[in-house]
């Protein structure tokens, strides 16, 4: 968020999404939570909500999201594998990038 590591989003191999907030966000003074539906605290969170939220970064035409698979070659219309491929681009403060790679953002 605004450059700075908030947490990871992640898929299992069951489908299931999940969001941890990283440990020096939990301990930044600049810290909040991404949203009221994923409270700022330590630990996995699990469930619809997670899901929800990620989902509404996207658009919710079902047409817009087909073409963005087609694009983008993603596996699917679900939010983490379009996300994986355009969320460095996301409405807002927030972007999804992979592990280890660096904010478009200047700190």
């Amino acid at each position: 968020m605004n450059g700075h590591k908030v947490g990871e989003y992640q898929r299992d191999n069951s489908g299931s999404n999940s969001f941890i907030y990283d440990n020096s966000w939990l301990n930044s003074p600049g810290r909040r939570s991404l949203s009221l539906s994923l409270p700022l605290r330590p630990g996995r969170i699990t469930g619809a909500a997670v899901y929800n939220f990620f989902d509404n970064l996207l658009p919710d035409s079902r047409n817009i999201r087909e073409r963005m698979v087609a694009r983008f070659k993603t596996q699917s219309t679900e939010p983490f594998d379009i996300l994986s491929q355009v969320g460095r681009d996301c409405v807002g403060a927030i972007q999804l990038l992979p592990s280890g790679a660096e904010s478009l953002v200047q700190s």
